[in-house]
């Protein structure tokens, strides 16, 4: 490895969406398979849902023949037996047969004899305009085994040599004889094959600028803008301290710019602009209260605004403007209750605008906003549900727009806007999976972008924008690492 037709065509953003044939018998050793290959080629395979290219995986394929790389639409892919499933998704993510490159002469002499079909056979035949990305791999999963019963030998139900080592005729060929085809070789994992070529694929998660770790979990935590300065707001509530810190443009964090310890911990907390001023508000679940609080120039904290006490605590509350007024909803996760409030210019708390009840929680949701439209999203975590809805002028709650059900649950979403595109981010906390999607004007739900999987879970990410830049931060509460990542515009 590595060799690629020199025509082929990589998966979009590498992101390769794939199902099982109902009853597949392999499921997990082809997704051991899949994990294999994603660490070296930097691809992601991902559960299919709607998208129009995907992998459908199924026992029974003439030959357990795959095609070369993305071919597009429903792409069949014929894996008969465990040992060939590395192989198989080898050609998937776009490589060849490492015995057709253009110089497999100078390494191996073919014994068209003993070869099924002779040199009409086209498994062997010899591509001599492949995009040769490594030196010649005997080992490679790519490499027909030799000497082998079957694998295009001829007589088929004999163990023959198709092809022998030029440099020592005995030496055995391929991965099977070797380590085994459950194994990628050195050179299949080799950062200058097919890893090179996906890497070039402009994708919407851009580089990581900054990471770190810090001595405490802070599982709270909001951007705000003041001043054409980005900071970064972190609070533990177990601990009840909080600081601000700056976020630089170039994707660091920059100086402490305020600190301190509350009475109380603030579970739910969320910054809004109204009036020209910037604030912010929390509610302690257990106790109900909740606070408004201003944010000052130089990421320094004024005067609380407003104080009280709702009926129920509400752990899911977000904000939106839409028409020029400000107001923010919240959900009870046991009730299902939810209302709409309005937040006026000077910090106080406005009149209910709008409530009812839902027929399930929606553990994570957001609004966001495209042209004079404003919108609601949400996941149940259970059920997996997701639903996009309409909020209308005056802060009433619209009707559903669409609504499906994802093959994960998503613990944490947040939307963001680049270059003119609603984009929408999700990651789970269980399969650590990744993915950013398109969502649509028109309410519903767009096409999946990319995809991906971090080594652990970061139970608190939201995104920024600094200095012209769209970044987002990740920090994970286990063990309290934290990374600043790019967002890019496609």
């Amino acid at each position: 490895m590595s060799v690629t037709p020199s025509n082929v065509s990589l998966w979009a953003y590498r992101t390769i969406p794939f199902t099982f044939e109902s009853g597949y018998p392999y499921q997990e050793e082809v997704i051991a398979a899949m994990t294999q290959w994603e660490n070296a080629a930097g691809v992601t395979f991902l559960p299919w849902t709607d998208e129009p290219n995907y992998l459908y995986i199924q026992k029974e394929s003439a030959d357990n023949e795959s095609d070369i790389g993305m071919k597009g639409g429903k792409q069949i892919v014929g894996i008969s037996q465990t040992s060939l499933a590395l192989h198989e998704l080898g050609h998937v993510i776009g490589l060849a047969h490492e015995h057709s490159r253009s110089d497999r002469d100078d390494h191996v002499d073919m014994q068209w004899e003993y070869i099924d079909g002779g040199q009409s056979n086209a498994q062997f035949t010899k591509d001599r305009f492949s995009n040769n990305l490594t030196d010649y791999d005997r080992l490679s999963v790519m490499h027909y085994p030799a000497p082998a019963t079957g694998w295009g030998g001829y007589p088929a139900n004999q163990q023959v040599w198709t092809m022998r080592w030029k440099q020592d005729n005995n030496t055995q060929l391929g991965a099977g004889d070797n380590q085994g085809y459950t194994v990628l070789s050195d050179n299949d994992k080799s950062p200058n094959g097919i890893l090179a070529l996906y890497q070039q694929l402009r994708v919407p998660m851009g580089p990581q600028t900054a990471s770190g770790k810090w001595k405490n979990p802070y599982a709270v935590q909001f951007s705000f803008v003041i001043d054409s300065k980005t900071y970064a707001f972190e609070h533990n509530p177990t601990a009840k301290s909080w600081y601000i810190q700056e976020l630089l443009p170039d994707g660091t964090f920059g100086a402490t710019t305020a600190k301190g310890t509350w009475s109380n911990p603030y579970e739910v907390q969320f910054p809004f602009t109204v009036g020209g001023r910037v604030f912010y508000y929390g509610q302690h679940l257990e106790k109900k209260n909740w606070f408004i609080q201003e944010l000052l120039a130089g990421g320094q904290v004024g005067q609380t605004t407003a104080t009280g006490t709702w009926h129920n605590p509400y752990e899911v509350q977000v904000p939106f403007t839409i028409g020029g007024r400000v107001f923010f909803f919240g959900q009870n996760l046991e009730t299902y209750n939810w209302f709409i409030q309005e937040l006026l210019p000077d910090g106080k708390m406005g009149a209910e605008t709008d409530s009812g009840t839902w027929k399930n929680p929606y553990h994570r949701q957001f609004t966001y906003s495209m042209g004079d439209r404003t919108f609601i999203c949400g996941q149940n975590m259970i059920k997996k549900r997701w639903f996009i809805q309409e909020v209308l002028p005056g802060g009433k709650m619209g009707k559903e727009l669409s609504a499906g059900t994802w093959p994960d649950a998503y613990e944490v979403q947040f939307p963001y806007n680049l270059g003119g595109v609603q984009y929408f981010y999700g990651q789970s906390l269980t399969s650590k999976t990744w993915f950013i999607r398109q969502l649509n004007p028109d309410g519903t739900m767009g096409a999946l972008i990319q995809a991906g999987r971090w080594d652990k879970a970061y139970q608190v990410q939201y995104p920024y924008f600094s200095g012209y830049q769209q970044y987002f931060f990740a920090h994970s509460t286990d063990d309290y690492s934290w990374f600043t990542r790019q967002l890019l515009a496609m």
